[in-house]
């Protein structure tokens, strides 16, 4: 490739930009907007140059009040394609807006023949957030027939004002714009009034109907254009009343009439559920479909990638709590971020997008150091599916790459997680154990319990449980994995993890057989959350005789550390499972539904 060089376009590149050609099949529409993109202060438009020749082009817009990038038009000369040309303008493109702090979304629309040219690609980087058909038509105005409409129904001619007030309504927003979105000759726009000039065009014909309950059940937005087959119309169709939509088109192709009497490619951009209406509707005109690779508009969103990652502080706190709770009411981060950010064994991190934490992880090094552990990941729900969550454990990883005594790297995992990442983990991780999680929720001044006469129950400090990690044969009977599992955290049976074994309020508890060797230990670990109180008590052993008397006196435990409601997880061997059941129901304790069933502890190597 020769020397090139990429600048922004100007007016007097018009010609040279023209001279890249047409590139959508004769419909291309910047020999129309060429001007209009120049004039427009939302809009930077770039030109690639190779000697004194302009063999790529494209044109970068802020829209949504400049939350969103969306680049439009972007060409390369044909005999310039395949060379890098598009990869490094779009290089040079992004590097000029990585420090708009304002921008938080990166859009794309484009049709299913691209997409499936480059699917991988995308499918790695964007998040699909809808489809509609795309029906594309060519023919002269003269030679179709007028419909003819066996009905009567009032079209609205629909204004900036009227559009601003279907925004604000919530019936519109869940009939017509269910994505939040208004999508106009594929462009993706939020519903803000800074978008209006996008959506309303000097010669765009907008109307609305209302269904039988007065409410707007169908709006189509008509943007005509010229292109070098004729006038190009984009229809674009909202909404799934099949009543009204012969209306509607009648109405938009009267309008065509007014507009032209040469050639229309006339585009339809709809609902699924309305595409064999709309072919039958334009098969009764004569108007014959234009042979093109295209039938669906796909529309694309990504987290842009204007963000950093940086170790978090106590002055985050605010920010990483307005992610918001990820465990149905029982998330522990609030309750534990300070110490988090005090234990010498933890970093903790923030993904930040402008000045907005969407993103939080705190990494562990557990087992004196061998084993690398990430805890309270975390990320925005508006952030979701977009890249944030990989980007922020590939920071992380590479900060504890070269940290010589990680042997181990950690996980526990929910059932529905692990489908989610079965071939993934399946192929990478060891499945070192699995337990049963049952979940309670009360009032614990609801719970009536009378304490166990029978049985021996001997509380556990930090030696005693030092000494049961010593004790072979206690070790095979509660530990037989060589870990010990305590809120979902796997560890080994080191000196070193007691701080995280026994908290400030933990209650352990252990039961002695007949041989005077304990049977069962249990783990109860309170933390405060939104809905009250979550303790968890982790299950030890299989002596299910004694089971009843652990619970109940964790349960009186309870009693004195809060009288708010509590969430009651009991996490063992599913050879419990019937047995807690059992205790739960004679106590009249109903079961909480929302939580996980199951939690999976995995293990690879450190990488």
């Amino acid at each position: 490739m020769a020397d090139y060089h990429i600048r922004r376009a100007t007016v007097d590149d018009y010609a040279g930009v023209m001279d890249i050609g047409d590139v959508y099949f004769g419909n291309d529409y910047l020999r129309g907007r060429y001007h209009l993109f120049m004039n427009d202060p939302n809009a930077t438009s770039y030109v690639y140059v190779v000697g004194e020749e302009i063999v790529g082009f494209c044109t970068a817009f802020l829209i949504d009040d400049g939350l969103t990038f969306l680049v439009r038009a972007s060409r390369v000369k044909k005999d310039f394609q395949g060379q890098g040309v598009y990869g490094r303008l779009m290089k040079h493109v992004y590097a000029e807006y990585k420090d708009v702090d304002s921008i938080r979304y990166d859009t794309m629309t484009t049709n299913d023949y691209n997409f499936n040219a480059k699917k991988d690609g995308l499918k790695k980087t964007h998040t699909e957030v809808s489809r509609k058909c795309f029906l594309n038509y060519q023919f002269k105005m003269e030679d179709i027939d007028s419909p003819t409409l066996t009905t009567d129904l009032l079209l609205e001619e629909v204004n900036s004002s009227v559009m601003m007030s279907l925004f604000g309504d919530k019936n519109a927003h869940k009939n017509l714009f269910p994505e939040g979105k208004i999508i106009v000759d594929w462009v993706p726009l939020r519903l803000l009034p800074a978008n209006m000039k996008y959506i309303l065009e000097s010669k765009t014909l907008a109307l609305q109907s209302r269904g039988d309950n007065s409410l707007v059940s169908l709006l189509t937005v008509g943007t005509p254009i010229r292109c070098e087959r004729g006038t190009r119309y984009s229809l674009d169709v909202f909404g799934s009343d099949a009543s009204a939509l012969p209306h509607h088109m009648t109405r938009h192709l009267e309008y065509l009439r007014s507009l032209t009497q040469e050639y229309v490619v006339f585009q339809i951009i709809a609902v699924f559920e309305l595409e064999n209406m709309l072919k039958d509707f334009m098969h009764g005109l004569r108007a014959t479909p234009l042979d093109t690779p295209m039938s669906e508009m796909i529309y694309f969103e990504k987290t842009m990638s204007t963000y950093q990652v940086r170790r978090a502080t106590a002055d985050d706190f605010d920010g990483v709590m307005d992610i918001g709770d990820v465990y149905f009411g029982t998330d522990y981060l609030r309750h534990r971020y300070h110490s988090f950010m005090d234990d010498r064994n933890a970093r903790s991190y923030v993904y930040i997008i402008g000045k907005e934490i969407v993103g939080f992880c705190t990494a562990f090094l557990i087992d004196d150091g061998l084993t690398f552990l990430v805890r309270a990941s975390r990320v925005k729900k508006d952030f979701q599916g977009q890249g944030v969550y990989g980007r922020l454990m590939k920071h992380v990883y590479a900060e504890y790459k070269d940290v010589d005594s990680i042997k181990y790297d950690a996980i526990s995992i929910t059932t529905n997680g692990f489908k989610a990442l079965k071939k993934h983990l399946e192929k990478t991780h060891t499945d070192m154990f699995r337990k049963t999680i049952l979940s309670y929720c009360f009032r614990i001044e609801d719970v009536n319990v009378t304490p166990e006469k029978s049985g021996l129950l001997e509380e556990v400090n930090s030696s005693t449980m030092m000494a049961l990690f010593e004790d072979e044969k206690t070790r095979d009977t509660l530990f037989p994995e060589g870990k010990i599992l305590i809120d979902w955290v796997p560890l080994r049976l080191y000196t070193s993890n007691m701080k995280y074994i026994m908290t400030v309020d933990t209650l352990a508890l252990r039961s002695i057989s007949g041989n005077s060797e304990a049977s069962l230990l249990t783990v109860g670990t309170p933390t405060e959350c939104h809905l009250g109180l979550r303790y968890i008590v982790d299950v030890f052993g299989s002596d299910v005789t004694v089971l009843r008397h652990h619970v109940t006196r964790h349960l009186e435990h309870l009693k004195a550390l809060t009288q708010k409601d509590v969430v009651f997880e009991i996490c063992a061997s599913s050879d419990f499972g019937k047995s807690v059941a059992g205790i739960m129901e004679d106590a009249r304790i109903s079961p909480f539904p929302y939580l996980s069933d199951e939690v999976i502890s995995l293990e690879k190597g450190f990488q």
